[in-house]
């Protein structure tokens, strides 16, 4: 299901979907990418 989910993720940042993208990532999610963390807040702009 995380796989799935953080698959679609990708896919709509990638289509630069933003409402796709917004529908996935939560306000309080908190990624890390490359050693670099950021929060579901900033994700969404």
């Amino acid at each position: 299901m995380i796989l799935e989910l953080e698959e679609k993720m990708w896919r709509a940042a990638q289509a630069r979907d933003k409402a796709a993208f917004l529908e996935l990532v939560d306000v309080n999610a908190g990624m890390v990418c490359g050693g670099h963390g950021a929060q579901g807040r900033n994700m969404r702009k």
